[in-house]
């Protein structure tokens, strides 16, 4: 990974366009990640279809769903702070902000950025991890992260993703 001094990102021309492509197809990815969930799947007449998920319902999916849904939000708030815009509250609109504004995504200096943790991950963080744990288990953690290092989180989601649905995808690794 070596930075491009003409675009000011910490991405060269390669990477940054197997990132720009994930993000791009983040919305799309969410929409089959709750097809396959078993949620309505929206119609070409603006209706709904009902997709009945497995019984029971894939955690796997269902967690992945929710960590997609978390880090898009906490970046595309952390944008909408640095270029001084409105609070986003739908994923859409989440995702393509990331998108309109990647160079300020890439740029964002060190962040703290909120992570909701499950039960089974608490034990294996570092001990200065600082955070609440909840009654469930689950814990509210804040990590310091740069855009760079967030735009990585949402490819390695992305690819995570294709790969539950199993969409076909090429991987794309960039260099940490």
């Amino acid at each position: 990974m070596a930075g491009d001094a003409v675009s000011g990102t910490p991405f060269c021309a390669t990477d940054r366009a197997a990132i720009h492509t994930a993000l791009n197809d983040l919305p799309w990815l969410r929409l089959e990640l709750a097809v396959a969930r078993g949620q309505p799947a929206p119609r070409g007449d603006g209706g709904t279809t009902r997709v009945y998920p497995d019984i029971p319902i894939r955690e796997d999916v269902d967690a992945l769903e929710r960590e997609l849904d978390r880090a898009v939000f906490s970046w595309s708030a952390a944008v909408g702070d640095a270029a001084r815009l409105a609070p986003l509250r739908r994923f859409y609109p989440a995702a393509r902000r990331l998108v309109a504004h990647r160079a300020t995504f890439y740029g964002l200096p060190l962040t703290p950025v909120r992570r909701w943790v499950c039960e089974n991950a608490v034990p294996r963080l570092p001990l200065d991890t600082v955070g609440t744990v909840r009654a469930s288990g689950e814990a509210i953690v804040v990590r310091n992260m740069t855009g760079g290092q967030g735009a990585l989180e949402l490819l390695r989601l992305h690819v995570r993703g294709c790969a539950l649905i199993k969409r076909d995808v090429t991987e794309t690794w960039v260099e940490v």
